[in-house]
């Protein structure tokens, strides 16, 4: 059944239409969702609390204030501006607090690194964030977690992370991709059983094509998941190896930050004896 609201700022409506039952059962999909932020299609609420919600839709994820919902979502959420700015209020606290722990650790982290000056390391790169003249990495050292700057990091290793970054990257877009086409299938599904009851045999041949249509998008696009998947594993066995490097820490500084010299490859499998 179809349930008409208002936007609150004009007089266009938006049908709000269950795409399909969600995974969670908390989430609200709709075709069509007005707000005082914009419009957003295929949308889907994944996540609510007193002061926003999170919508999820093909444009990507948004957070839209409660004050900027259709009355009725507003009512049915039970929207209180007062609720709305303790909520605001006790999370900006939260964030103020995970940056002051977030500061220490970076501030024990720091003086960790300085006790090693001048002595080698076998190191793994596990991701570049910036790939300037010193390179901004994500490295495991002994088993520690840190951000460091590195110079002459080698051409094969810095491939490598980027590749497997990238397969990461590609995996959580193919999932994603996925989860939109099995919405699109799902409403496939509806207009081919809507056209049997009510439309023409035309209108069901072409239901039925867009349906056989995104049923083979979703197969290709697990068929693709898979071999990605299988890519990660191969990789994830080769990283101890391909993204360990001999590197120590130096004497300079990058901005804050203690710039670290790779001095080449570890042997193969060494790193494995830090973790």
């Amino acid at each position: 059944m179809k349930k008409i609201i208002l936007a609150g700022l004009s007089a266009a409506v938006c049908f709000l239409i269950p795409q399909s039952a969600p995974a969670n059962t908390n989430e609200i999909s709709l075709d069509v969702l007005l707000t005082a932020q914009g419009n957003f299609t295929n949308a889907t609420i994944i996540r609510h609390n007193p002061a926003y919600a999170m919508v999820d839709y093909p444009g990507g994820i948004v957070k839209v204030a409660d004050s900027n919902l259709p009355p009725d979502l507003q009512n049915q959420f039970g929207y209180s501006p007062s609720n709305a700015a303790a909520f605001l209020n006790a999370e900006k606290e939260k964030k103020k607090q995970d940056a002051a722990a977030y500061a220490a650790k970076q501030a024990a982290t720091a003086a960790y690194l300085a006790s090693l000056a001048g002595t080698n390391r076998v190191i793994r790169i596990a991701s570049i964030d910036d790939e300037t003249r010193i390179m901004q990495v994500a490295a495991v050292i002994e088993g520690r977690n840190v951000e460091i700057f590195i110079r002459y990091l080698p051409d094969s290793v810095r491939t490598f992370v980027i590749q497997y970054n990238r397969t990461l990257t590609d995996i959580e877009n193919t999932k994603q991709r996925i989860k939109n086409l099995k919405a699109q299938l799902t409403r496939a599904e509806n207009n081919s059983t809507a056209a049997i009851a009510v439309g023409t045999s035309a209108d069901y041949a072409n239901a039925s094509i867009a349906e056989n249509n995104v049923d083979a998008a979703i197969q290709s696009a697990k068929d693709n998941l898979d071999e990605l998947n299988s890519n990660l594993r191969q990789m994830k066995d080769d990283a101890p190896e391909k993204s360990a490097v001999i590197a120590y820490p130096s004497s300079e500084f990058w901005g804050a930050d203690q710039v670290w010299v790779c001095t080449g490859l570890a042997p193969p499998m060494t790193e494995n004896s830090n973790q």
